[in-house]
C-alpha cells in the first residue's frame, strides 16, 4: 500500500561523557518501530518494540527500523554512540563481549578487550589518543562476522562477493568535515589481504563497497578533501600485518612506512591517498586502522578520466592466486595493451634500440616523430615509481624477496586515453629496513629466481610485472638517461624525495597518531606478548626508521639514503648500465621561484673533475636530443645567466 517513513533519533551519532535519553519517531502514522542495541538489523519480528526513549549510558549500536502491515518497511537507522570512558574497560579480563565467540572459530582465533596494564596508567593519553583522529564504525548483525557458516570473520580464506555482507558504515569526528551527526552509509563488507588472511591473526583488514543494492549506490563523501576524489565505489580499511602487534608481535611496528611510501607517490604521481582512523565493530575497539583507495578502475576513471570500462587494471594475484598476474578490471588477453607492452619490453631487452624503445610510446626512433603504434608505455611513471620503490627499499613489491615471487603491484591503462600505463605503490610495510635486504633493492628484478629475467620464466606473461619491464627498458639509454633525470628532480634541490622531505613527511605522519597508537597499544599490544607492547616500543621502532633515512642502512653510520641510492643506481648492473649518471649535475645558484627585478642573474656550478661543458637552454627543451647531440641553437654557460621573461627550466 505504500512505503513506511524512516525513523528520526533525537540525538546525533557522536562520542559522549554523560547518559541521555533518544527519541525515536516516524512520520507514518501506526508505523511500530523496533529497535536493537546488539548490532542486529531490526525486522518485523525481532529486536525492542520502541515504545518510549531510550537510555543510553554505554558505547551502543543503535539501530531502528518502522513497520507496517502492507507496507514496505523503513530502512534501516543506525547511530553509534561511543562513551570513552566505556571503552577503555571493554573486556578488561579478555572475555568475549555479549555474542561474540569466546573460543576459535573454524580455526580463527579472537582476542578481546582493553589490556588494563595499559589502561590504568595511561588513561588521559589513551582518551586523547581515541578521539584526535576520526573513527569509523561499521555495524552488522553479528553472524555475518562471526557465524561458522556464514561469517567472513572465521572465513578469511574465502574470495569474491558471495563473502560480501551487509553493513552500516558511519564516520565521527572527522575535522575534514565537522559536521555534529557524522557520516552514514549502508554498503557492503568483505575481509581484504594475502598473507594476514591467517586464521592465527586476529586483527584482519577489511574492503567497503558501495553499490545501489545497499542504498545510495557511491559513497558522495570527500574523504581526502578537496585532493582526493569526492565519492567513492569503496576503499580499503588497512592496518598493519607483517610488522604488527597483533598478528607477528613485532617490535617493529610503526604504522609508517606503507603510509609514506603512499603519501610519497601521491607528491609525483597518481596514488593511493592514505588517512589514519580508530575502527568499531558493533560497537567494540577494534584498534588503528588506515584508508586505502584501491587502484582499480573507478580509481583511474576518478583520478585520470573516461569511465571505468576505459581501464585495464592488472596486479599480482598474492599468496591465494599463486602470485600470477591478473586482470583484475579489463582485460590482459592477445593484443591488449597489457601484452604489447609486456611482449615491446622483451624486444626492448633482446634488442635495445631506439626504434624498439620508442614504439612503446607511440613514436619513431627519433623519440619524436607519431607513428599508429598505441602508446602503451608512460616512462616517467615507472621511473617515479621506482624511485619510490628503490628509495623505501621496497621487498615484497613486483619482485619479492619475502615471499619468492611477484607481489604487491597495480598497474592500469585508459584504452581510449593516449598514454601508457601507470603504476602503484601498494602494500609497502615491508621497506625502510624492515628486512636487512632492503637497504639494496637497485637490480634485485635482475637475480631473484625463479622469477627474474635470467630465466625461461620470465618470458610467460603470467608472471609479468612492472620491475620485469623497468629491468627489460634498462638496456636503452633513452630510458636509463629519463630514469636519471627523474631521480635527480626528486632526490635533489628540495625533491619529494630528499632526506629532509621524507622524513618530515615520516614526522608528520608519526605526529598524527602519536597518541592514538595508545589506542593500538590497549587493544593489541598484549595480543603476542607479555608485557604489551608499549608507545614507547613505537618510539623506538620510528627510531630504525630514522636512522635507515639518514644513515643509508639500519643501525649503521653512514651516507644518508639519498646518497646510498644514488651509488647503487651508479653501480646498476655492475657499473655498465648505470641508471643515474657518472657525471654530476650542474647545480643552480637558485632552483625555481621569482627573480626580483634587476636581482643578479642565476649561476651554475659543477664538481666534476677535468674540463666539464655546461649546456642550457631557456625554453623548457633539453640541450641533450635523442642520441646524445647537443641540441641546436643551446648555449654554453660562461657566467651568469640572465633570465628576464621565460622561466629556467
Amino acid at each position: 500500500q505504500g512505503f513506511v517513513g524512516g525513523t528520526h533519533f533525537s540525538v546525533d551519532r557522536g562520542f559522549y561523557t554523560t547518559p541521555f535519553d533518544v527519541a525515536i519517531t516516524c512520520d507514518t502514522p501506526g508505523a511500530v518501530i523496533r529497535y536493537t542495541r546488539n548490532g542486529d538489523a531490526p525486522t518485523a519480528s525481532t529486536g525492542f518494540v520502541y515504545s518510549g526513549p531510550v537510555t543510553i549510558d554505554a558505547t551502543t549500536a543503535l539501530r531502528a527500523a518502522a513497520f507496517k502491515g502492507g507496507f514496505q518497511p523503513s530502512n534501516v537507522d543506525t547511530h553509534t554512540f561511543i562513551f570513552l570512558t566505556d571503552v577503555l574497560a571493554q573486556s578488561a579480563n579478555g572475555s568475549a563481549p555479549s555474542g561474540w565467540p569466546s573460543g576459535p572459530v573454524n580455526g580463527q582465533i579472537f582476542d578481546y578487550g582493553m589490556d588494563p596494564n595499559v589502561v590504568t596508567p595511561n588513561s588521559a593519553a589513551l582518551r586523547t589518543g581515541l578521539a584526535n583522529i576520526p573513527t569509523f564504525s561499521i555495524v552488522t548483525d553479528l553472524p555475518n562476522l562471526v557465524d561458522p557458516a556464514t561469517g567472513i570473520y572465521v572465513h578469511t580464506g574465502d574470495h569474491g562477493e558471495q563473502w560480501e555482507r551487509p553493513v552500516s558504515f558511519e564516520i565521527l569526528n572527522d575535522p575534514l568535515h565537522p559536521q555534529p551527526d557524522g557520516f552514514q552509509q549502508n554498503g557492503g563488507l568483505r575481509v581484504r589481504g594475502g598473507f594476514s588472511r591467517s586464521s592465527d591473526n586476529p586483527k584482519h583488514s577489511f574492503r567497503l563497497f558501495f553499490r545501489s543494492e545497499y542504498g545510495n549506490g557511491k559513497m558522495k563523501y570527500a574523504l581526502f578533501g578537496e585532493a582526493g576524489a569526492p565519492e567513492f565505489d569503496g576503499f580499503d580499511l588497512r592496518t598493519s600485518q607483517d610488522a604488527s602487534w597483533a598478528y607477528l608481535g613485532s617490535s617493529e611496528n610503526t604504522f609508517l612506512r606503507d603510509e609514506v611510501a603512499r603519501a610519497t607517490q601521491v607528491l609525483i604521481a597518481p596514488g593511493s591517498r592514505c588517512r589514519y582512523f580508530h575502527l568499531y565493530l558493533n560497537g567494540q575497539y577494534w584498534g588503528l586502522y588506515n584508508t586505502d583507495e584501491r587502484p582499480n578502475n573507478n580509481f583511474g576513471s576518478q583520478y585520470l578520466g573516461g569511465n571505468t570500462t576505459d581501464y585495464d587494471v592488472l596486479k599480482s594475484t598474492g599468496a591465494s592466486g599463486g602470485y600470477l598476474t591478473e586482470a583484475s578490471d579489463g582485460t590482459m588477453a592477445t593484443g591488449s595493451g597489457w601484452q604489447l607492452l609486456w611482449s615491446g619490453a622483451r624486444a626492448v631487452r633482446a634488442a635495445p634500440t631506439n626504434a624498439n624503445y620508442f614504439k612503446l610510446m607511440g613514436r619513431a626512433a627519433d623519440g619524436v616523430t607519431p607513428t599508429s603504434d598505441p602508446v602503451v608505455l608512460d616512462p616517467v611513471n615507472l621511473a617515479d615509481y621506482f624511485c619510490v620503490l628503490f628509495y623505501m627499499g621496497g621487498d615484497d613489491g613486483p619482485v619479492s624477496d619475502y615471499v619468492g615471487a611477484s607481489n604487491n603491484w597495480f598497474g592500469m591503462r585508459r584504452r581510449t586515453g593516449t598514454s601508457g600505463f601507470k603504476f602503484f605503490i601498494h602494500d609497502f610495510e615491508q621497506s625502510l629496513g624492515l628486512e636487512s635486504g632492503t637497504n639494496q633493492r637497485v637490480g634485485r628484478g635482475a637475480t631473484i629466481a625463479p622469477w627474474s629475467n635470467t630465466v625461461t620464466g620470465a618470458n610467460d606473461i603470467t608472471h609479468s610485472n612492472p620491475e620485469f619491464i623497468h629491468e627489460d627498458l634498462a638496456p636503452n639509454l633513452e630510458y636509463r638517461v629519463l630514469f636519471g633525470d627523474r631521480a635527480h628532480k626528486h632526490f635533489f634541490n628540495s625533491g619529494a624525495m630528499t632526506d629532509a622531505n621524507v622524513l618530515a613527511r615520516m614526522n608528520s605522519f608519526a605526529a598524527i597518531i602519536d597518541t592514538a597508537i595508545w589506542g593500538e597499544s590497549a587493544r593489541w599490544g598484549d595480543a603476542q606478548r607479555e608485557p604489551p607492547f608499549l608507545r614507547a616500543d613505537w618510539l623506538s621502532a620510528n627510531t630504525r626508521l630514522y636512522n635507515f633515512i639518514t644513515r643509508g642502512t639500519t643501525g649503521s653510520s653512514g651516507p644518508g639514503r639519498v646518497a646510498t641510492l644514488i651509488a647503487q643506481l651508479r653501480g646498476y648492473d655492475s657499473g655498465t648500465k648505470p641508471l643515474y649518471p657518472l657525471t654530476n649535475a650542474p647545480v643552480f645558484s637558485q632552483h625555481g621561484g621569482g627573480i626580483p627585478a634587476g636581482g643578479a642573474g642565476i649561476t651554475m656550478t659543477q664538481s666534476n673533475s677535468g674540463a666539464t661543458t655546461l649546456y642550457y637552454r631557456l625554453d623548457a627543451s633539453d640541450p641533450r636530443m635523442v642520441g646524445g647531440a647537443v641540441r641546436p641553437g643551446t648555449l654554453t654557460y660562461s657566467g651568469s645567466v640572465s633570465v628576464n621573461v621565460k622561466s629556467m627550466p
